[in-house]
């Protein structure tokens, strides 16, 4: 829990100006690791400071690994 709140004057600074309601899943990317949001909301794609994956992105990436796999 404490992670979480640590983070939490990180995230509102990043988001909160966009879209107060965005700032928990923001506050959630940054303490823990991870390769981002998966999300269709266009206000993440506002900020630079966390990847941010459309479900089209992951798709690509999931095909491509497809390939690699035996």
């Amino acid at each position: 829990m404490s992670e979480i709140v640590d983070h939490l004057d990180e995230a509102e600074e990043i988001i909160g100006r966009i879209d107060l309601d965005d700032i928990p899943f923001i506050v959630l990317a940054l303490a823990i690791q991870n390769d981002g949001i998966w999300t269709e909301d266009k206000d993440f794609r506002r900020q630079s400071r966390i990847k941010i994956w459309s479900t089209a992105e992951l798709i690509k990436v999931i095909n491509s690994k497809k390939h690699l796999m035996p």
